[in-house]
Order: C-alpha cells, then sequence, then structure tokens
C-alpha cells in the first residue's frame, strides 16, 4: 500500500506541475487562444481526478489500519498485526451504495470512458450488471463528478420508489417522473401548468423538458435512471419510456437545447425481445458492463481490511465466492471484525447458518417465482460441466447473476457458492 501511495505521490505532483503550466499559460494567452486552453486545463483535471480519488481512499484504508501515510516508517503497520488481523480498524458494512469517502470503494478501471461520454453533448451512458455488483455505487460517483467537478445539475430517480400504482398507467407514470426530476432539482412541481390533455404522456414530458427542466438553466444535466429494469413488467410504460429516451437521444443531435440533457441508464438487464430497435436506448450510447474483481483487486481489498493473508487464504476465499464484489465484501467485513475464522467461514456460507442467507434466499426466491427457470438452475447446478441452455434460459439466469456465459449459450454457475447452496435447495424439484 505504502509503494502504490509514494507512486501516487509522485505521479499526482508530475500531473500538478503540468497542470500549472497550463494554467498560466491560460492567464497569459491573448482571447483567441483562450478556449483551447481551458479545454486542456480541464483535460488535465479529469487525467488527475481518480489518481486522486485512489490516494485518498488508500491513505483512509492506511488510516483505518493505524498508520498515518505521513509517517515515516510504513513498516510499524506490522506490528499492529495478531491472529491474522490488524489490531485497531474502522470497516463499514457492505450494505447499500459505497459512500464517496469510503475505504474500501475499488474504482472502475474505465472511469476516463464514462466521463467523456457524460461530457458528450446529448451522451447516454448505460451501466449494466447483476444486482449487488456495483453499478449504483458507480453511479453515484459519475453523480458526484458531474456536479463539484464540471458544475453541471446532477439528479438520480430511482425506479424502486416509484409509487406501484404509476407503473400500469404511462400517462400518471411521465407526469411523476417530470415531477421527480423537477424536486430533486428544486424545482416547484408545476406539471399541471405545462401538461394538455389533448397530447399524449412523451409530449407532455418533452414538452415539460424543454420549456421548465433544460430552457431555464444554461448548466447540462445528467439524469440517472437507476432500476430501470423494474419497467420491464409493464409493457405499455416499457414501450413509452424507452421511445421517450431514444427520441431525447436522437433530439441532441439536432437540438442544440437537447444537447444539455445527459442520460445514464442504470440497469441488470435488458428486455429479452426489443420491439423496434429504433426505439430503445439499448442500442445506443455507451454501454459499460461491471464485472468481478481481479485477484489484484481482491488482495488490495484484504488489506484494506487489515488482514494479514497470504496466497492459500486468497485461494480458499475465492474458490468459494470469486470476484463478486458483494459477496467479497461482506466476507471480508465479518472476518476482518473477528466474527469467525476463514474456515468457519466456508463451512457455513452455504448453509442458512451462514452470512450470506439473505442474498441466497432472495435469489431462491426469485426461482421459485418462475418454477421452469428453477429447474434450469438445477439443471445447471447438478452438472460439473458448462451447461447448455435456449436462449431466454441463459438470458434471464445471467441477468439475475446466477450463471456465468462459458461460450455460446453454455453457461455454468457463477461461483461455488451458488452451486453448492442451489443444488441442495433445489434438489426436490
Amino acid at each position: 500500500m505504502s509503494d502504490r501511495l509514494a507512486h501516487l505521490n509522485q505521479l499526482l505532483s508530475d500531473l500538478e506541475a503540468q497542470l500549472a503550466g497550463l494554467e498560466k499559460a491560460l492567464a497569459l494567452a491573448p482571447m483567441e487562444d483562450k478556449a483551447r486552453l481551458r479545454l486542456l486545463v480541464q483535460e488535465k483535471q479529469r487525467e488527475m481526478q481518480p489518481y486522486q480519488q485512489e490516494k485518498a481512499q488508500l491513505e483512509a484504508a492506511s488510516r483505518a489500519i493505524g498508520f498515518n501515510p505521513g509517517d515515516t516508517n510504513p513498516g510499524d503497520i506490522g506490528a499492529a498485526r495478531h491472529g491474522g488481523r490488524v489490531g485497531k480498524i474502522a470497516i463499514e458494512s457492505p450494505e447499500g451504495q459505497v459512500p464517496l469517502e469510503s475505504a474500501f470503494y475499488v474504482a472502475y478501471p474505465h472511469l476516463d470512458r464514462c466521463y467523456g461520454e457524460l461530457r458528450k453533448p446529448g451522451g447516454l451512458l448505460r451501466l449494466k450488471s447483476p444486482h449487488k455488483m456495483g453499478k449504483s455505487s458507480l453511479m453515484l460517483r459519475l453523480l458526484d463528478t458531474a456536479r463539484t467537478a464540471w458544475n453541471y445539475r446532477g439528479i438520480s430517480i430511482d425506479l424502486n420508489q416509484t409509487n406501484q400504482s404509476f407503473l400500469p398507467d404511462p400517462e400518471r407514470f411521465m407526469k411523476w417522473f417530470c415531477a421527480a426530476v423537477g424536486k430533486e432539482s428544486g424545482i416547484r412541481v408545476k406539471t399541471e401548468d405545462y401538461w394538455d390533455d389533448m397530447f399524449g404522456g412523451n409530449d407532455n414530458a418533452t414538452d415539460y423538458f424543454e420549456a421548465y427542466l433544460l430552457k431555464p438553466d444554461d448548466r447540462p444535466l445528467v439524469l440517472a435512471i437507476d432500476n430501470f429494469d423494474r419497467i420491464f413488467a409493464y409493457q405499455d410504460l416499457e414501450i413509452d419510456l424507452c421511445g421517450l429516451l431514444r427520441g431525447w437521444y436522437e433530439r441532441s443531435k439536432t437540438h442544440k437545447l437537447w444537447e444539455k440533457l445527459r442520460l445514464m441508464i442504470v440497469h441488470s438487464q435488458e428486455p429479452y425481445a426489443q420491439r423496434d430497435i429504433n426505439q430503445s436506448p439499448f442500442n445506443v450510447g455507451f454501454p459499460v458492463e461491471l464485472g468481478e474483481f481481479n485477484r489484484v483487486q481482491i488482495e488490495d481489498l484484504i488489506q484494506r481490511h487489515g488482514l494479514d493473508w497470504k496466497g492459500a487464504e486468497i485461494d480458499r476465499l475465492m474458490g468459494l465466492i470469486g470476484g463478486h464484489p458483494y459477496l467479497v465484501r461482506l466476507g471480508l467485513y465479518h472476518l476482518a471484525c473477528g466474527d469467525f475464522s476463514l474456515t468457519e467461514f466456508l463451512q457455513t456460507a452455504p448453509t442458512e447458518a451462514g452470512i450470506y442467507r439473505n442474498h441466497l434466499g432472495g435469489l431462491l426466491q426469485k426461482l421459485n417465482e418462475q418454477p421452469a427457470l428453477a429447474r434450469s438452475m438445477k439443471t445447471v447446478v447438478n452438472n460439473d460441466r458448462p451447461v447448455r441452455l435456449t436462449s431466454e434460459e441463459s438470458f434471464k439466469l445471467n441477468s439475475t447473476g446466477l450463471v456465468v456465459h462459458v461460450s455460446d449459450n453454455c453457461v455454468k454457475a457463477r461461483c461455488q457458492l451458488y452451486q453448492l447452496y442451489f443444488s441442495d435447495r433445489l434438489r426436490d424439484l
């Protein structure tokens, strides 16, 4: 950790010197060159941002295990270790979004590409992964950067918080959607002033955004829609909302005002059968599919949790849960707290007595609600080799995070934890 901090300090020092040179050139440049230099300054600031975030995270992690990054003897950290754990650590529960100031957040490796899409006039970014893989935490950071570094407006709407009664009624939903965006912007709700019953919900929503949400403020608006896949159970709403967002994206190419809108769609799956590719937002913009942590990231997280582990211990952990972000974080949280030993963890994890019982139970409930899918999962976990399923079966199981594709429609259980748990729980199907 100390070597990486030293490297980051040197790297940031070099970048800060380059930034200072650009800022000086900007101050002295003639008017016709200022726009170009201002863009270069902004690019350099964006280049520095992920390194600054990583440095802050490492410094916070160092302080959590009793080491001040300014100390001259990093080796003193080792003196605090005992029984495979560090004596004093300040760890956090992995439930929900990872806080912005967290010392345990693992940065997405391609942030620059996400930033680039959101800086683009009319940009559309799609964040996709199964539940509990880090989509919402990445969304939170992208919005924070837009607000604090670029002075954009940043709004998030969570469709899991939508009143159930709005979803079957596209007209009511569109009115709520517009009001919710305005409310999050700190603007008084005025949907009744702009809604005309002669027109449909999509036309009214477009007029409301143009007249009330986009025109009065010169700043770009980043609108993030979390848990977007909730609408897929409501065909009429799916068609209308997908068509609306695609229409706004296309409008940004010909209407200057709509260039200010940048969309972020956060979802676990796409509709299996897209009804009209020209009315879909899922084949435009920039897609980001979040995956599992790699071994280097897991080793770093283990250090941040103050666990003094060797290669064999890491192999045992990853052999059960792979690199699934939530499973890794929850396991390390309890292990760092001293709730049990690694051996005890491995023994109880695939059972109802283990720490994953709520997570596994939620997945089991989803399978029980779809008997055909449960039978497909039983076929997968009862085989030692990848299993070939229909396109729809493999799509749905992959979307829930239960399996991973190996080739074509051949899939296997995402991790040994799922293999063990579901081979037992689905035994009687």
